[in-house]
C-alpha cells in the first residue's frame, strides 16, 4: 500500500527529520530555532493556520494505534484511514466532529453552518469534499481460517451490512448525501426521522393523516409510512397543443390521466417517493456519515481509548485546552487483542450487552431472556479459554461482557418462578473464577435469598431449603473472593436462619457473629418545617415560589422538603441535623462521602497510579482503566495491602500530607479528588477517622469501587478535641433509606465505625383535624368551645407523648424480632 503522512505539511523553512509515519511516510518535526524569526515582521509570510485539536487528536490517534495494532484493520479498512488523512483540515475537521455524534444519523447542512461556521467560512464546500471522497476499488478483507465460525459468521453478516448500505467496500465514499436516501431501497421512515415533531405534522397535515389528539413523534411517522405504503401515486402529464383535440384547445397544459406508475423492478409505486419529496424540501441538504466508515473509526477509538468509542473525547480535549492537568504516570500501550477476530468478537459481545441493557430497561423481558440464553454456549466455551488468559486481559474478551450478560437471567427466571433454574445458573457462575470474580458474594447473596424467601410448599421442603441456604450463607463467608461488602448480608441471614423455630439449632452451636450485627445509633431532631415535598412539586418545579421568597425566586432543590434554619429561613433536612450535632460539640459536613473519596485518592495515590499492565494506556487517564471492575484488587492485592497495614499503623497523615503538596498546586484530576476540601480539613478529618477506620474504608472503596462511590451516608462528623468521627444517614419525614444507603450503613457498623440514622420531625405538629369516630347509632360528635380555646400542649408534654411512643415501637420491634421469624424470611425480597 502507497504511503501516506499522518499530519499536516511542515512549514517550509523548517528542516524534516527523518521520522516515519505509523502509515510508512516520513513525519516533518519542527526546530526549536526557527529561521522566520531573523526576518522583518512585513517580510514574513502569513503564519499558518493551525490544524485544529480535534483533528490533531484523531490524527495521533490513528498513528498511534498503527504503530503496534495494525495487525486488527484490514487491508481495506488500512486505505479508509489513509483516505481520511489525506483531505483537507476543513474536511477532517467535519469528519471528526460526526464520529462524536450518533451513528447513522442524518445531520442538516444547515444545522452544521450554524454550529461550525466560527471555525471556518466554507462548511458546505468541506462537506462536500466528504461527499466526493469515494475509497476506489479496494479489496473485501478475506476470513480468517483460524477464527470461530460464529465470529466468522458475524464478520461475513457485518460486511454484508455495508455492502447494502453502500455497495460494500469498492467505491464507498466517506459521508452520504439527500441522493442516497431518494433510492427506492430506503423507505420513507428513515426520511422522516430528520424532521422535528412540529415538521412531521405539517406533512401529516397536508397527506391528510394527521392523528387526533397531540400524537408522538412516533405516532406521526407510523401514521406517514402506514400511509405511504397503502395508497399508490397516479401519474399526470400535461396535454401537448399538438396532441390536443380542437375541442379542448383552450385547456391547453391541462394535467391527462395517464396509466399507473411503475418503478424499475415492475412495482407499483406508491406515497412512499411524494413523502420523501416533501420531506426532503423541508430538511433541505442532509449528510451523514458512511455507517461502515462511521463503524470503523469507532473502532479504532476504542482500540486507541481502550473504553471510549469516540476519536476525541473531553478528557484529552480538556488536557489540550489546559483546562486540565492528569495524573502523571508510566504510559505502556499494550497488545490487548491477539487478533483482529478478537476484537470484532469483542465489539459484538458489547453490542449484545447493548441490547441486553435496554430490553431489561424497558422491562422486555422475553426478549432479555432470548438474548442471554443465546450467549450460554460461548460463554462456557470462553469461560475454559479465559483461564489461560493473564488476568487483566480477561477484562477485554466476550466472556466478560456476557458474563454481565447471563447475570441479568436469574432475576428473570425469578419473575417467571423458574427458582430452580435460577439456582442452578447462580451455582454455574459460582463454579468459575475467571469472570467477575468480585461478584461472587452477590450470587451467594441472591442463591441465599431465593432458597430462604421462595420455597414454602410444605414444612419439610422449607426446612430441607433453609439448611441449604444456611450453608451456602456459611460457603460464602469461607470464600476469600467474597468482598467485604457483602459479609453483612451474609452474616444477618445466617442469623435469621439460625434463629428461626425450623431449624432448632441449639444455642451453643450458633455462628457467633456479634461484631456484624450492630444496629445504627437512633437520633431524633424536631424543627420547624416551612413547606414539605407535596408543597415542593407545585412551588420547587419550575414555577415561582410566593411564601415569602420573593416574587419570582424559585426553589434550587427540587421537591426536597424545607425547613427553618439556625441562621437562614430555608434549609434542607441535612442543615437541620447538622446544627444540631454542632450543639454537641461535632463538626461536620454534608458531603454524602466525597471528602472520605478524596482522602482515600491522596493516600492510596502510589498504588492507584502505579504501572500496572493494562492499566494505563493514554496519557489522558484520572484512573487506572480497571478501577470499576472487580480484577482491580486482585491485580494489585500485594501492594493494596502493604498500604492498608501502613494506614492502620497511623502513616495516613504522612501519605495525605506528602500528596496533596505534590499534586494541589496542579490542581490535577483524579478519580474522587475534590479540591475544594482545604488541606487543614482533610489532615482533621484523618487524624480522627483514625488509622484503622480508613483502612476498612479504603479496603472497601478498592474492592468495590463501582458499587460503593455512592451511597455513603449523608453526614460525616468529626470532633477534633476527642479525636473521634462518625456518619450520620438523615432522613426527614416519609424518607426511607435505599439498599445502596443499607449496604453502606452495614460495611460500617461491621467496620466498628459508629453510624447514625437521624430523623428530622416536625415541631409542634398541628392537631389533626379529622373528626372523632362515629360511634354506632349515634350522631358525630363535634368539638365544643372547650376544645377549640384548648392550648396546645406543652413541649415537656408532647416530648413525654414521643417518648411514650418510642417505647411502644420498641416493645413492638423486639416482639417482631422473637417471633416473627417466619413472616420476615417470607416477605424477605431484594
Amino acid at each position: 500500500m502507497a504511503p501516506a503522512p499522518l499530519s499536516s505539511p511542515a512549514r517550509p523553512t523548517a528542516a524534516p527529520a527523518a521520522s516515519t509515519s505509523a502509515l510508512g511516510s516520513p513525519i516533518a518535526e519542527r526546530s526549536d530555532e526557527d529561521p522566520l524569526l531573523a526576518v522583518p515582521a512585513e517580510e514574513q509570510p502569513p503564519p499558518e493556520k493551525r490544524a485544529s485539536l480535534y483533528v490533531q487528536i484523531a490524527e495521533e490517534s490513528i498513528q498511534t494505534v498503527l504503530e503496534k495494532e495494525r495487525y486488527l484493520f484490514s487491508e481495506s479498512e488500512l486505505g479508509i484511514l489513509k483516505r481520511f488523512t489525506d483531505l483537507p483540515d476543513e474536511a477532517k475537521y467535519i469528519f471528526t466532529r460526526l464520529t462524536s455524534r450518533k451513528p447513522s444519523k442524518w445531520h442538516r447542512l444547515s444545522a452544521l453552518v450554524e454550529s461550525y461556521s466560527s471555525e471556518f467560512a466554507d462548511v458546505p464546500g468541506a462537506c462536500d469534499v466528504l461527499t466526493r471522497a469515494s475509497l476506489g476499488a479496494l479489496p473485501t478483507p478475506p476470513p480468517e481460517a483460524d477464527g470461530d465460525p460464529e465470529v466468522a459468521q458475524a464478520i461475513a453478516a457485518s460486511l454484508e451490512d455495508v455492502r447494502r448500505a453502500g455497495g460494500g467496500w469498492e467505491g464507498v465514499e466517506l459521508a452520504q448525501t439527500c441522493a442516497w436516501l431518494r433510492g427506492e431501497e430506503v423507505g420513507a421512515g428513515e426520511v422522516l426521522d430528520c424532521l422535528a415533531v412540529d415538521e412531521l405534522k405539517a406533512v401529516a397535515k397536508e397527506c391528510k393523516v394527521l392523528p387526533k389528539g397531540s400524537p408522538t413523534r412516533a405516532q406521526l411517522i407510523q401514521a406517514l409510512t402506514t400511509n405511504a405504503s397503502k395508497q399508490t401515486t397516479l401519474g399526470f402529464l400535461p396535454v401537448s397543443a399538438s396532441s390536443a383535440p380542437s375541442s379542448s384547445k383552450s385547456r391547453l397544459g391541462a394535467p391527462k390521466q395517464m396509466t399507473l406508475c411503475f418503478g424499475k423492478g415492475g412495482a407499483k409505486l406508491n406515497q412512499t417517493s411524494r413523502i420523501k419529496n416533501v420531506a426532503l424540501k423541508k430538511t433541505g441538504k442532509l449528510i451523514r456519515l458512511h455507517p461502515a466508515v462511521h463503524a470503523l473509526f469507532q473502532r479504532l477509538a476504542l482500540v486507541y481509548n481502550r473504553l471510549d468509542p469516540h476519536l476525541a473525547p473531553p478528557h484529552s480535549l480538556l488536557a489540550r485546552f489546559k483546562k486540565r492537568a492528569y495524573p502523571i504516570t508510566d504510559i505502556a500501550r499494550s497488545e490487548v487483542w491477539a487478533s483482529r477476530t478478537a476484537l470484532v468478537e469483542y465489539q459484538e459481545a458489547l453490542k449484545v450487552e447493548a441490547r441486553m441493557d435496554a430490553a431489561v430497561e424497558a422491562h422486555r423481558w422475553d426478549e432479555a431472556r432470548e438474548i442471554g440464553e443465546s450467549v450460554l454456549e460461548r460463554w462456557r466455551v470462553l469461560v475454559k479459554e479465559g483461564e489461560a488468559l493473564e488476568g487483566w486481559r480477561r477484562r477485554f474478551t466476550p466472556g466478560h461482557i456476557f458474563t454481565r450478560c447471563i447475570y441479568h437471567l436469574p432475576p428473570i427466571y425469578s419473575r417467571a418462578k423458574q427458582y430452580d433454574a435460577e439456582i442452578a445458573l447462580l451455582r454455574e457462575l459460582l463454579s468459575q473464577r475467571v469472570f467477575r470474580r468480585g461478584r461472587r458474594g452477590a450470587w451467594y447473596c441472591r442463591i441465599a435469598l431465593v432458597l430462604m424467601t421462595h420455597y414454602k410448599t410444605n414444612d419439610h421442603e422449607k426446612r430441607e431449603k433453609m439448611e441449604d441456604a444456611l450453608e451456602v450463607c456459611k460457603e460464602g463467608l469461607l470464600d476469600d473472593d467474597t468482598h467485604f461488602i457483602y459479609r453483612p448480608d451474609l452474616v444477618n441471614r445466617i442469623a435469621k436462619l439460625e434463629k428461626n423455630k425450623l431449624l432448632s439449632i441449639p444455642t451453643d452451636e450458633k455462628t457467633k457473629c456479634e461484631g456484624f450485627l450492630r444496629k445504627p445509633g437512633a437520633k431524633e431532631v424536631p424543627a420547624e418545617r416551612v413547606w414539605d415535598v407535596a408543597e415542593a412539586k407545585d412551588k420547587g418545579k419550575g414555577k415561582a415560589a410566593d411564601d415569602g421568597a420573593g416574587a419570582g425566586e424559585r426553589r434550587s432543590w427540587g421537591v426536597h422538603s424545607v425547613w427553618k434554619g439556625r441562621d437562614e429561613p430555608e434549609v434542607r433536612v441535612e442543615q437541620v441535623a447538622l446544627e444540631a450535632y454542632e450543639d454537641e460539640g461535632w463538626k461536620g459536613l454534608h458531603c454524602e462521602g466525597r471528602i472520605v473519596r478524596t482522602i482515600f485518592t491522596l493516600i492510596m495515590w502510589d498504588v492507584l497510579f502505579a504501572a500496572v499492565s493494562g492499566a494505563f494506556e493514554t496519557p489522558f487517564q484520572i484512573a487506572p482503566l480497571d478501577l470499576r471492575e472487580d480484577s482491580f484488587y486482585f491485580a494489585r492485592k500485594e501492594a493494596i495491602d502493604g498500604r492498608l497495614e501502613e494506614i492502620k499503623e497511623g502513616g495516613a497523615l504522612k501519605l495525605l500530607d506528602e500528596a496533596d503538596d505534590r499534586e494541589r498546586l496542579r490542581s490535577t484530576w483524579a478519580v474522587g479528588v475534590n479540591w475544594d476540601y482545604e488541606k487543614k480539613m482533610l489532615l482533621e478529618v484523618t487524624e480522627c477517622l483514625g488509622g484503622p477506620t480508613l483502612a476498612h474504608l479504603c479496603k472497601v472503596l478498592c474492592e468495590d469501587w463501582d458499587h460503593r462511590a455512592g451511597g455513603m451516608p449523608d453526614l460525616i462528623l468529626w470532633n477534633p478535641a476527642e479525636k473521634t468521627a462518625m456518619f450520620s444517614e438523615v432522613k426527614g419525614p416519609g424518607d426511607t433509606l435505599s439498599e445502596t444507603q443499607k449496604v453502606w450503613i452495614d460495611v460500617l457498623l461491621a467496620g466498628k465505625i459508629d453510624v447514625d440514622l437521624c430523623s428530622v420531625v416536625v415541631k409542634n405538629p398541628q392537631k389533626s383535624s379529622k373528626l372523632p369516630v362515629k360511634a354506632k347509632g349515634k350522631k358525630r360528635a363535634s368539638p365544643g368551645p372547650k376544645e377549640e380555646s384548648e392550648e396546645p400542649e406543652s413541649e415537656g408534654e408532647e416530648e413525654k407523648g414521643r417518648a411514650q411512643k418510642r417505647v411502644k415501637r420498641e416493645v413492638k420491634e423486639e416482639e417482631v424480632e422473637e417471633g416473627g421469624e417466619d413472616e420476615e424470611l417470607e416477605s424477605e425480597d431484594e
